[in-house]
């Protein structure tokens, strides 16, 4: 979305730029109004669509 590295994803989360969950196996997650808010804060146009999440294999 962004185009950055996970490496600055890491480094936002880090800064307490980007909220983020941490599962019990140590990933973290990135709540979608957290990066909709980060989004909308770096100037990207940002607009929710609901029901567009990824279905699984």
């Amino acid at each position: 979305m962004f185009q950055v590295s996970p490496a600055t994803v890491a480094r936002w989360a880090r800064e307490k730029r980007l909220v983020h969950v941490t599962t019990l196996g140590g990933q973290k997650r990135y709540p979608c109004g957290e990066v909709m808010r980060l989004a909308g804060a770096m100037g990207f146009a940002v607009s929710l669509v609901r029901g567009t999440r990824a279905k699984p294999r």
